[in-house]
């Protein structure tokens, strides 16, 4: 059996065309029904396909990370992930994707079984039906991998190419009434693996290309006639080949970089200049004029003149898919745009191939990691996320982690106080010998190219007793020798840095897979991995689950729960969870005994069955689909939940906030099983729905004025709780009107404009409630600070001049000093409850005193007593039911952990209030937090400001428009948040850094219009 298993290196996209039925047999990999698993909220593993959808709308994107990811191309957030049953290793990574003409039906291909398994399920191809979300059909036939797919234009064939040499075709004209699909026939030619595949228009020809380097042309009609295309013009494996879209040309791309055309009959026409590198990846305009060729730099040719138009050069690594986009206009902009993924982070840059102008960049939060140290004495490791000069050796140390505390520190370390890879002993160094060999004076240690792939780092361990090796599959220890002592299970990428934590028992590495790990360097025990994002923030977690995280951090971990290969995968954030699996302690304790047996003797804890403990599950009874459209100004919405344990709670969520709770839905059934039911009313002014941008055809037709509404329920049991599946529903009142059917996505002249891409969030007419507290002076003098009331009176006076500009109308209500007490707060917080609609936008700011009591957080109010917060003080958990219940859209700026004056220590100093914010930013509330600082940092304020950091960097921001980095006008959240990062680090020296947390419905929120 010959498998082709994928692999990214370094600085260069490659594919290994070898045998490795080795891994095959060696590996057996029991497949756990439910995995702890990284969600950077973008992809972590190679992008092998993009896809437009809906006009250009939105963009499918399948990759290795074994996930398919469907994102808002206007504002580029994520809209949608799905995933699937996946195992270790390679079971689950997707090489392919097509979609069919209607855009209904997701066709992907990949490595779909364990290493060794079943041939026919390892080249299986999956169907999933994105209409009604689960997967339809699974097509059956190929012995191997597969690498490629392709559909033609009439949606009847689908074309296969497969590692196992042969390429299949399916007819799927009758996937939407029949419940299996087979092949017409598999066809045999190509001596090797079979990278790429593609058909024409009309389905009547097959173009093919592989490890061989031949390129093969088919006739659908007649599948034993194969054209040859002018023998071997090539001088490499083919890596890409494509029909241009009018079906008249034939271009592949190798390995070596060459690029030739040919005619749909397999004439040679001409070869392009060539690329410095491989092919990775091939495009053309829907015009048939323009080329765009990928290894790491795209090339744009002009096909009619053959010659280089522009390039583009954003991406840090090697480019592994591109795509034209159907629309001409991007903010307000003409262009030719395309989707080209890669490079080190796994972006997706939406660009413009006439000027080389990225116009959007699509990413996850995660980074690779290249580079790692310890410092023993402080306990605290020292990372690097970025790697300029393309060299290992010389990646920076940028951030420092803390294990005894567990805390992140952003601010660049001394890098000389911690211990990196330690590669000399006696005056000898190690020296790399070759890809798979490392030399130590007569010693040597050599690793297996299929199995560990290529040596990216090493380290003498265990006082240079030992040598610990990185690879590109593996992590593994030797005696200098060459001996082997065992290996370390559980990275899914290449191994960039190691380094020994002296003196006790441990390891550490950092990989590509975005992840440091710490390891029993003696056991290989996996004891915790850390997961930094780009925006700092974190989580530290236990292969068992339990976990510490910043108050952001723990979004970006969860149980993914297999239900078998014929159904989607189930996800839930670790945050469901967080009764029994937020456990500080039990990190802590695995750090300090290196073991989890010992870890759960002395805490008396057992690892957990998550699937005994999972949410309440909540199942549609109406919608069904996925999108609805409809005409009806009331529309019934119908769930039906279960659950093991009594439910406790249930809220309507509509648009990112919550519009029914508990008694205002209607329910029958009992405590564990029940309906639930609600009218809701499409029709309503205080309705107003989501806003993304709408594709514009040329042609006299009129777009209907409509809509749309992202509806999901949420339900919580004593353990834990979740969402449901997304629902939209798009309001159509008029029916009458002619209706642009934005499904076929096959318009040539479409455009997406500036107020379309960039006002998504923004509410027409909507009216603004400011609550601006600010406290200065308290009952207790000690407690007094500076500028808290100035600080209240600055921020109110921003939003009041919003009135008729972002907002139809601005109502303020300063609650500051005396006044601000705590029954004051309080009732406040429940008039906005009771009088806001979904309509309206809140912003609440705070600031003043912030301390913790039992574990729980409370605000300081002007008559508060630090000594008996509970009776005295707001309690935070009264404050997120209040705020967090609201129907309206929440923005609450806090500085509530005031130090006073620069330098000095005022009142309550040093206060976490990492679980408040992570509570109220939780999706149960769904509230947007701009805190002033993190963790237990302090917030600032000096006299030379007259304001706190945070403050003055919004009056600087907003009223100064300093931060409206695209000069159009309107700054929104982003925009805010970027510039609000950079000022309070620089005011303060890198003592404080504000943090900004929102739910993931919220994408682009304008604040103010000038």
């Amino acid at each position: 059996m010959n498998i082709n298993i994928r692999k990214e290196l370094s600085f260069l996209f490659y594919i290994k065309n070898i045998a490795l039925f080795i891994i095959l047999i060696c590996i057996s990999v029991h497949i756990e029904a439910q995995k702890l698993i990284i969600d950077n909220h973008g992809h972590s593993g190679l992008v092998h396909d993009v896809i437009f959808i809906k006009g250009g709308k939105q963009l499918i994107s399948a990759s290795e990370d074994k996930t398919v990811r469907i994102w808002d191309v206007s504002d580029g957030s994520l809209i949608k992930t799905l995933r699937f049953q996946i195992g270790d290793g390679v079971d689950g990574k997707i090489y392919a994707a097509a979609l069919d003409p209607t855009e209904r039906y997701l066709f992907l291909g990949g490595f779909f079984d364990k290493a060794g398994g079943d041939p026919k399920n390892i080249g299986s191809i999956r169907v999933v039906d994105l209409q009604l979300g689960k997967i339809s059909h699974t097509l059956k036939g190929h012995n191997n991998i597969i690498n490629d797919l392709a559909i033609s234009a009439d949606g009847k064939w689908l074309a296969t190419a497969s590692a196992d040499q042969t390429l299949g075709l399916w007819d799927i004209s009758t996937i939407a009434s029949s419940s299996s699909i087979t092949a017409r026939g598999f066809l045999k030619g190509h001596s090797g693996i079979i990278q790429s595949v593609d058909i024409n228009q009309n389905g009547s020809r097959i173009v093919s290309g592989g490890t061989d380097g031949i390129v093969k042309a088919w006739n659908t009609a007649d599948l034993s006639n194969i054209t040859f295309i002018d023998g071997k013009v090539h001088l490499d494996k083919i890596r890409k080949v494509l029909f241009t879209p009018d079906g008249s040309k034939i271009i592949s791309g190798s390995e070596d970089g060459d690029i030739v055309v040919w005619t749909n009959a397999g004439r040679f026409l001409s070869k392009l200049d060539n690329i410095p590198s491989a092919v990775n990846s091939l495009a053309v305009s829907k015009d048939n004029k323009y080329l765009v060729v990928f290894s790491r730099k795209g090339v744009v040719y002009n096909l009619d003149t053959e010659t280089v138009i522009t390039d583009f050069n954003y991406h840090d690594n090697a480019v592994s898919a591109a795509v034209f986009a159907p629309f001409k206009k991007f903010d307000e902009e003409e262009g030719l745009y395309l989707a080209s993924a890669g490079g080190n982070d796994k972006n997706i840059f939406i660009w413009d191939a006439l000027s080389g102008k990225p116009v959007r960049n699509l990413v996850g939060n995660g980074r690779g990691v290249f580079a790692v140290g310890f410092n023993t004495d402080e306990n605290t490791t020292a990372f690097g996320q970025s790697n300029p000069t393309e060299l290992l050796d010389d990646a920076p140390l940028e951030k420092t982690f803390n294990l005894t505390n567990l805390s992140l520190d952003p601010e660049k370390p001394n890098t000389k106080s911690f211990i990196r890879n330690k590669n000399k002993f006696l005056g000898h160094a190690i020296e790399k010998q070759s890809e798979q060999r490392i030399n130590f004076g007569n010693n040597g240690v050599s690793v297996d190219e299929l199995k560990d792939g290529i040596i990216r780092s090493y380290s003498f361990v265990n006082d240079y007793n030992e040598v610990v090796i990185g690879s590109t599959y593996s992590l593994k220890r030797f005696k200098p020798n060459g001996e082997f002592l065992n290996s370390y299970e559980g990275h899914l990428g290449e191994t960039w840095a190691i380094s020994e934590i002296e003196k006790q028992d441990r390891l550490l590495s950092s990989n590509s897979d975005q992840t440091i790990k710490i390891w029993n360097l003696s056991s290989g025990e996996n004891l915790a991995t850390l997961f930094i994002t780009s925006k700092n923030e974190w989580v530290i977690w236990t292969p068992q689950g339990y976990y510490e995280a910043s108050a952001g951090g723990e979004k970006y971990i969860g149980w993914h729960i297999n239900k078998g290969a014929g159904s989607l995968a189930e996800y839930h954030d670790v945050s469901a969870f967080s009764k029994k699996f937020h456990r500080r302690d039990v990190v802590l304790k695995m750090l300090e005994t290196g073991s989890f047996d010992k870890t759960a003797t002395a805490l008396n804890i057992q690892k957990q069955d998550v699937n005994k403990i999972l949410p309440p599950k909540i199942k549609w009874t109406s919608p069904v689909n996925n999108y609805t459209t409809t005409t009806l100004s009331n529309y019934n919405l119908e769930v039906s939940i279960s659950s093991a344990i009594d439910i406790t709670q249930v809220k309507l969520f509509v648009n990112g906030r919550p519009l029914a709770i508990g008694d205002k839905l209607t329910s029958t059934g009992n405590t564990t099983n029940k309906t639930v039911s609600y009218s809701l009313k499409l029709s309503s002014e205080d309705m107003i729905g989501r806003r993304g941008f709408d594709v514009v055809p040329d042609e006299e037709e009129v777009v209907e004025s409509s809509k749309e509404f992202q509806i999901r329920f949420f339900a919580a049991n004593s353990i834990a709780n979740g969402f449901s599946e997304d629902r939209t529903i798009i309001y159509k009142p008029d029916a009458k009107k002619p209706s642009v059917n934005t499904n076929q996505g096959n318009s040539e002249k479409r455009e997406i404009t500036k107020l379309e891409t960039e006002d998504k969030e923004e509410i027409p007419l909507s009216n603004l409630y400011l609550v601006s507290i600010g406290i200065s002076e308290f009952k207790n003098p000690q407690y007094n600070l500076n500028y808290a009331d100035d600080d209240a009176r600055a921020v109110s006076k921003i939003f009041k001049a919003q009135e008729g500009k972002m907002f139809n109308s601005v109502k303020t209500i300063d609650i500051l000093n005396s006044y601000a007490t705590r029954e004051k707060i309080l009732s406040t917080f429940h008039k906005l409850e009771e009088y806001t609609t979904p309509k309206d936008f809140v912003i609440i700011f705070i600031a003043s005193h912030g301390l913790n009591k039992d574990n729980n957080f409370y605000i300081l109010p002007h008559d508060g007593d630090s000594s008996n917060p509970r009776i005295s003080c707001v309690d935070w958990r009264d404050f997120s039911d209040l705020i967090g219940n609201m129907p309206a859209k929440v923005l609450l700026l806090i500085d509530a952990c005031h130090s006073g004056q620069l330098g000095a220590n005022v009142g309550q100093s040093k206060v976490d209030n990492t679980e408040a914010v992570r509570e109220l930013s939780s999706g149960e509330f769904g509230v947007v937090i701009m805190s002033a600082s993190t963790g237990a940092e302090s917030s600032l304020e000096h006299p030379d400001w007259g304001h706190g950091a945070f403050t003055l960097s919004i009056i600087e921001g907003l009223e100064q428009q300093k931060a409206d980095v695209k000069k159009d006008g309107k700054i929104y959240l982003r925009e805010l948040d970027f510039y609000l990062a950079e000022r309070v680090r620089e005011l303060t020296g890198g003592r404080q850094h504000p943090t900004t947390q929102k739910p993931s419905s919220i994408s682009v929120l304008p604040l103010i219009s000038y």
